[in-house]
């Protein structure tokens, strides 16, 4: 069973489960509209407060976040695609009753393998765990155990490095299930001049306004 679970989100939406042997899972989530109602995939509804926030407890760890009309807007995406959660979290009149119930059950029994419902007919079928490529041991323990970040727009993902007060981050880039890209990026302090120890790095202003030095790679 993992320890940490990175939620990737939409809008401005962001958490993360960490686990607890007392609890089962410490859940944080952030960026929520503050006072609305959601879903939260494996204990039921929840609210965010004033500003929109929410932690809590869960036996295991959340796969998704949703709001009340189905709408997915955080997601493991370790265990789940957004179309698969999207079907899990779709209110229960308009979706089968046998997919939903066997879906939920694969979520329960955190199964390594989770099936994905068939569409237009077509089989169900296993749906493969994100593979890391030779040489990414670095960044994936980094993303098991950091903190999710706002850098650059979706589909990029970010994680602060564990140690580093968040100063220093890593990212990954995924297309068609396949990491294409990673990318290593420090947080820029004293203007433009480069940094001594960071040739190849370029400045780029993330989402937030924030500066950074960032270096991006093709993962071959």
């Amino acid at each position: 069973m993992r320890s940490y679970v990175a939620l990737s989100g939409r809008e401005n939406a962001f958490g993360w489960a960490r686990l607890n042997t007392e609890d089962g899972f410490v859940v944080s989530l952030g960026g929520l509209r503050p006072g609305q109602k959601y879903c939260l995939a494996g204990k039921g509804e929840i609210t965010a407060d004033a500003l929109g926030r929410w932690q809590g407890t869960a036996e295991i760890a959340p796969g998704y976040i949703a709001t009340m009309d189905g709408s997915v807007i955080l997601l493991d995406e370790s265990s789940l695609t957004w179309e698969e959660a999207s079907l899990l979290a779709a209110p229960k009149r308009k979706q089968p009753v046998k997919i939903v119930s066997a879906a939920v059950e694969e979520i329960k029994a955190e199964e390594k393998v989770i099936y994905r419902a068939g569409l237009n007919g077509t089989p169900v079928d296993a749906l493969p765990a994100l593979v890391w490529p030779k040489g990414c041991e670095k960044i994936r323990d980094c993303f098991e155990k950091g903190l999710p970040v706002r850098i650059l727009p979706l589909p990029w993902r970010f994680v602060a490095v564990p140690g580093t007060k968040g100063q220093c981050l890593v990212g990954r880039l995924v297309q068609n299930g396949c990491i294409i890209k990673t990318a290593y990026a420090v947080r820029a302090k004293g203007g433009l001049l480069q940094p001594k120890g960071l040739q190849g790095y370029g400045y780029i202003r993330g989402e937030t306004g924030e500066g950074y030095w960032m270096l991006k790679q093709d993962v071959r």
